[in-house]
């Protein structure tokens, strides 16, 4: 077990650096969807933003199936915590995208709209990104959300999770080097996919897909079975900066980043989240409001693009913001906080 014990929103910084990565995911959105080439955006990584949230969740997610193995539990606060914003969010821009396209309501409905319901229902995003009339002459995609990839990614996480703890359970002595023989392997599809993968028909897209990713999220979940009060203080902050100095000065590629990259994200984050000199809690009457702008800001970027608010950058930036934020607040205060007292309450 490891040495951090309870965690509560008081003695650990989880929220906060959840709430600074999704500020960078939108950040690089805003920088990406506008084919900006600002220097001051570009220092703004959403890919490595996101390995983080893949990081994070396999700590947290893994630490309370680990505790608490009550599927039945696990399952309803699971769901809870995802789907009621996710869904939301996907039939209140599906109603307001309604407006921009110039179509009639069937027309808007069959010709693509019922398929971005269904496909992004069950998230299969991919498979319908885009609503018919809708952003087609935005500068770079015409997607409505481009950010919805990641929660198919996290709900297999979710899935794979109770099967994943209840396997290490048979093998007490040797569990970390499974969860490192598994995280290699992970890597080592990645690292096949981007150097072979256009030569053997395996589509580059799988990349930053299960099982390319499975690698951070394990790494995080990792965390769980060392005991990290037998690790001096000395080699941890050495870890440390070494991670921040690879992640600062090396940038991702296909030869052995793809290896050694996982391992430096999850100890620079996991650091910064769990070190107790330092703590920055969020107040409740703000919220966590991570989850909200991460599933919120994409259509809202794309929306004032099309409206054309971008033409002058920083009023649209600043739109952006004022809405992302507010529209998250009433996110986790009236939907997200509720399903999770709910769940509490089941339970």
């Amino acid at each position: 077990m490891t040495n951090f014990g309870k965690l509560n929103v008081s003695n650990n910084n989880f929220d906060i650096v959840r709430l600074l990565l999704a500020i960078i995911v939108v950040l690089s959105h805003i920088r990406d969807l506008n084919n900006n080439s600002s220097l001051l955006l570009s220092l703004f990584s959403g890919d490595f933003a996101v390995q983080c949230f893949f990081v994070i969740s396999g700590y947290l997610i893994i630490r309370s199936f680990k505790n608490k193995r009550e599927i039945k539990r696990y399952i309803l606060s699971r769901s809870l915590r995802i789907l009621p914003m996710y869904y939301i969010s996907i039939a209140f821009f599906f109603v307001v995208l309604f407006f921009f396209s110039n179509m009639s309501f069937f027309s808007y409905l069959f010709e693509g709209g019922f398929r971005y319901l269904f496909f992004n229902s069950i998230f299969l995003n991919f498979m319908q990104p885009s609503l018919p009339g809708v952003f087609s002459h935005n500068p770079h995609i015409s997607a409505v959300n481009g950010a919805l990839w990641t929660i198919k990614v996290e709900v297999l996480f979710y899935i794979a999770v109770p099967f994943l703890v209840v396997f290490l359970s048979k093998f007490k002595k040797q569990q970390v080097k499974i969860i490192i023989l598994f995280t290699l392997l992970s890597a080592l599809f990645k690292w096949f996919v981007c150097n072979y993968g256009s030569i053997v028909g395996i589509p580059h897209q799988l990349e930053n897909q299960l099982p390319s990713v499975f690698c951070y999220f394990l790494l995080g979940g990792i965390v769980n079975y060392i005991d990290l009060s037998k690790i001096s203080q000395k080699t941890k902050i050495l870890f440390f900066c070494f991670s921040a100095f690879y992640l600062i000065f090396f940038k991702q590629q296909c030869g052995y980043d793809v290896f050694v990259r996982p391992f430096a994200t999850a100890f620079f984050i996991l650091s910064i989240c769990l070190q107790r000199m330092v703590l920055i809690n969020i107040p409740n009457k703000i919220g966590d409001l991570s989850y909200g702008i991460y599933v919120i800001h994409f259509p809202l970027i794309q929306t004032f693009i099309a409206l054309g608010l971008y033409d002058d950058f920083l009023l649209g930036f600043l739109l952006t913001l004022f809405f992302v934020f507010l529209l998250a607040f009433f996110s986790w205060h009236y939907i997200e906080k509720p399903a999770l007292k709910y769940a509490k309450r089941f339970n």
